[in-house]
C-alpha cells in the first residue's frame, strides 16, 4: 500500500481533505490513475489523500479505517476482486461512490456492478471520463468548467483568441494554449477537451491534419479551423468527411466562434 497526499491550491476553502482509494493488481494502471487524480486537484479547491493497493482484501481493510470518499477498483484481481469489494463496501456505506473498470467484464458483472449502485468503465479508463467522473463524485456542486483547445503558431493571434473565449464565457472554460498541431492532439488525449479552434497552417502538423489524426483517435469533439483562404476547395470537401468548421480569420471569426461553441457545447449555451 502506498499512500499519497495532493496540498490543495492556495485559494481552497476545504478543511477536510477528500480520500480516494485506487485498487488495480497492475501497478502501470494505478500509476496513471494516481498521477491523473493528482493532477486533476492541483488547481481546485480541495486536498487529495490517495492510498493504492493491489488487491481487494487490502482494499477493504484500508477502507474500514479511513472511510474513503471514492473507490476506483479493477474487476479481476488475486485474493478478492472488484466485485466482491463492491459487495463488502455496500454493507457497510450503501451510497459511497465506486467505480469499477475492467477490459473484459461481461454483461453480467456489468448489470451486478450496477445493481450495487456502482459505476462501471471500460479498462483503460479515458482520462477526459476519468475527470468528468472525478469532478461528479468529488465536487458534486461544482459544474466542470469546458475544457477549449486552442492552437496556432502564431503569439498574437494565439492570445487574441484566448482573450475572447475568455471575456466571452469567463471562468465557465478553461484554455489549452497549443502551439502546433502535436500539441493540440497531445492536449486532446490527456485532458477532458470539448472543443478544439485551431489555426489550419502550423509547424510540425497543421490543424487539419492535426483534427484528422483526432478523428482517426476516435475523439470526436467539435472542431473549428481557422484559416486565411476559407474558400479552399481541399478544406472545404474534407469538412464533411471529417465533422469541421471552417471560420475566415478577422472579423467573421469574431462573430462567428462564441456562437459556434454555444450551439456545440452544451454547457456553454
Amino acid at each position: 500500500m502506498k499512500r499519497a497526499r495532493y496540498q490543495r491550491c492556495p485559494l481552497a476553502e476545504e478543511t477536510t481533505p477528500k480520500r480516494v482509494l485506487l485498487v488495480d493488481d497492475e501497478p502501470r494502471i494505478v500509476g496513471s490513475l494516481q498521477r491523473l487524480v493528482a493532477f486533476w486537484a492541483k488547481d481546485r479547491p480541495l486536498e487529495i489523500e490517495i492510498d493504492t493497493h493491489v488487491n481487494g482484501s487490502d482494499a477493504f481493510a484500508a477502507f474500514l479505517r479511513t472511510t474513503p470518499d471514492l473507490v476506483v477498483s479493477d474487476l479481476h484481481m488475486p485474493v478478492m476482486g472488484g466485485l466482491e469489494l463492491l459487495h463488502q463496501v455496500r454493507d457497510v456505506s450503501p451510497d459511497l461512490p465506486f467505480i469499477l473498470m475492467s477490459g473484459h467484464a461481461n454483461k453480467e458483472e456489468q448489470a451486478a456492478c450496477a445493481a450495487l449502485g456502482g459505476h462501471f468503465e471500460h479498462k483503460p479508463m479515458d482520462a477526459r471520463t476519468f475527470e468528468v467522473l472525478l469532478t461528479r463524485f468529488l465536487l458534486p456542486g461544482v459544474r466542470p468548467r469546458a475544457v477549449i483547445a486552442v492552437a496556432d503558431d502564431d503569439p498574437d493571434n494565439l492570445d487574441a483568441v484566448l482573450q475572447l473565449l475568455q471575456d466571452a464565457f469567463g471562468d465557465r472554460v478553461e484554455l489549452i494554449a497549443c502551439r502546433d498541431g502535436v500539441s493540440l492532439v497531445n492536449a486532446c488525449a490527456i485532458r477532458p477537451v470539448v472543443a478544439v479552434v485551431t489555426d489550419r497552417d502550423m509547424p510540425k502538423r497543421d490543424g487539419l491534419e492535426a483534427v484528422i489524426e483526432l478523428r482517426l483517435r476516435k475523439m470526436h469533439v467539435p472542431a473549428a479551423i481557422m484559416t486565411g483562404h476559407p474558400d479552399d476547395e481541399s478544406l472545404r470537401d474534407a469538412a464533411s468527411l471529417y465533422g469541421y468548421a471552417v471560420f475566415a480569420k478577422g472579423p467573421r471569426f469574431v462573430d462567428g466562434i462564441v456562437p459556434w461553441l454555444k450551439a456545440h457545447v452544451p454547457t456553454l449555451a
